[in-house]
């Protein structure tokens, strides 16, 4: 080590003829906590998603798969049933997801990135994307039953871009299956 190393003055210097350096307990910790600090944030880096290919994507895929658990969803009008689509979602992205939350954004993915859901047997733009996005200011993925894309595409000064849009079918339904984030 030399005196230009930032960790240097964190050793003990000794004068037993000849100059050395030995690291204290605590500089010992310390540098192995930043080094890990810096080695965690270098992969966080790295592990960026892209939202329409590595997130909607693998979710599009699961749901199409799902598709007779999805029928069965119909049966219950009006209601909200994003406990079903918060499962299918975990299983689609795997590893990718990083928590499961009951509180703000309800999935947090590697490199930080947080993931609001919404999922309803009838569509409603302000309760599946718009209020959403207000309130947490983060990505939402949302699945709703009986739903024209037509009424998400139509306002121009809405507050929100569209990664991905698609409509899906249970074999007797059609979905649609989407995902915003807030206009850049």
């Amino acid at each position: 080590m030399s005196r230009a190393d930032p960790f240097f003055m964190l050793g003990e210097r000794r004068v037993t003829g000849a100059s050395t350096w030995k690291p204290t307990r605590k500089a010992v910790l310390l540098i192995s906590d930043v080094r890990q600090w810096n080695q965690f944030n270098e992969r966080k880096v790295h592990m960026v998603l892209d939202l329409k290919q590595d997130v909607f994507q693998s979710v599009v895929a699961r749901v199409r798969e799902r598709g007779d658990s999805l029928h069965s969803m119909m049966r219950f009008p009006n209601s909200g049933i994003e406990g079903w689509f918060k499962v299918e979602i975990v299983a689609a992205l795997g590893d990718k997801v990083t928590s499961v939350n009951n509180v703000g954004p309800d999935l947090t993915l590697e490199g930080g990135t947080s993931l609001e859901i919404k999922a309803a047997t009838n569509f409603g733009k302000s309760w599946c994307v718009t209020k959403p996005l207000q309130k947490y200011g983060e990505p939402v993925l949302f699945l709703a039953g009986r739903a024209n894309p037509a009424k998400l595409t139509r306002g121009k000064n809405d507050p929100f871009e569209i990664v991905g849009l698609e409509v899906v079918s249970d074999g007797a339904n059609d979905w649609l299956l989407g995902m915003v984030k807030p206009r850049a």
